[in-house]
Parts: structure tokens; C-alpha cells; sequence
């Protein structure tokens, strides 16, 4: 495992048939890559890559993300004051935001996009 520091990663979330739990490395200690993550029922955190991985096949994103010392910079302040998760402030918001410095969820945006379509058909259905 040699990823770069901001690279972001996912895996499969546990206990759910769909959708993914995100994190970006901010760092290396004695070799093992250090996560930044938030955590549903947690908050904002650092934690070890197998802590992360928790057993699952992780894959790295090819998302171009800031310079290395942009993105621990902003870890270092998420964690002065850890953000809770919520469906508005997720992993992946959390994840992208000290990745790329914008707070943003594409797998949120398409749920309510696959959503709002599915609504739309099953009104047009009724009517």
C-alpha cells in the first residue's frame, strides 16, 4: 500500500447493499497509512487504514485532489472541531472537503436526483 497523502478512498459500507464510506490518507506512521474519516455515530477522526478497510476491499479514486500539505492542513482544522455525521455531513463530505476544499457528496447528489426521477414516474403513472 503506497498512496499518496489526499488520495481518497472507499469501501463498501457494512451492513447496507448500496453505497460506499469514503476517507482520504492524510499520513503515514511506521508505514501504515492514517485515514481521516467521520464515521456514522461518531465524528470527524483519524484512524488506521485496516481500522477503515474493517475487513472490506478498499479502492482508491483517481480525483485530482489538492497539494499534500493543502489537505493535512485541513485535516489538522476538521479535527480542532470534528463535524458529527449526518446525512448532510457525511463521509464523503467530510472526505472531500480536506481533499479538495468543497464539502460535496456525489453519492448523496445522485440519490436524490435517482429519487426525484422515480417520483416524477410514479406521479406520471397516476395521472
Amino acid at each position: 500500500m503506497n498512496y499518496k497523502i489526499g488520495t481518497i478512498l472507499r469501501r463498501k459500507l457494512l451492513n447496507s447493499p448500496v453505497g460506499w464510506h469514503y476517507g482520504a490518507i492524510v499520513g503515514y506512521e511506521y508505514g501504515i497509512p492514517i485515514v481521516f474519516e467521520n464515521t456514522k455515530g461518531a465524528k470527524e477522526q483519524v484512524v488506521w487504514f485496516n481500522d477503515f478497510a474493517q475487513g472490506q476491499e478498499v479502492h482508491a479514486e483517481e480525483s485530482p485532489t489538492d497539494p499534500p500539505q493543502v489537505v493535512v492542513q485541513r485535516a489538522r482544522e476538521a479535527l480542532r472541531s470534528p463535524q458529527k455525521w449526518d446525512l448532510f455531513s457525511n463521509c464523503e463530505h467530510s472526505c472531500r472537503k480536506i481533499t479538495q476544499g468543497k464539502a460535496e457528496s456525489h453519492q448523496l447528489q445522485s440519490f436524490f436526483v435517482i429519487t426525484g426521477l422515480v417520483s416524477i414516474l410514479v406521479w406520471a403513472s397516476k395521472s
